[in-house]
């Protein structure tokens, strides 16, 4: 085990994998329902059977979400600014 790091066993796609992280074990629990649900998806929507192809799929998937809420946290911290500097204009004007 990695110093502070837990050990947690998780099923994706039928197979069991061990990871060690400092994350709770809700949350790798809630991460590993992700990936399964999702790679099960892609199985069932689609006409792969590879399951390294649909585990690529479904990283692809997720990868896409993160990148996009990325960028709306960026345009939601830069309206932020803009308010924060909106105000302090208004109360240094007072």
């Amino acid at each position: 085990m990695i110093h502070g790091h837990k050990s947690y066993k998780v099923t994706i796609f039928g197979d069991q994998y061990t990871l060690a992280s400092d994350e709770s074990g809700e949350l790798i629990g809630q991460a590993a329902t992700v990936v399964d649900d999702l790679m099960k998806q892609i199985a069932q929507h689609s006409k792969i059977s590879d399951p390294k192809k649909i585990a690529v799929m479904a990283a692809l998937q997720i990868a896409s979400k993160v990148v996009t809420m990325r960028a709306e946290n960026e345009e939601i911290k830069r309206h932020k600014e803009k308010l924060i500097d909106r105000i302090n204009q208004e109360l240094f004007s007072i």
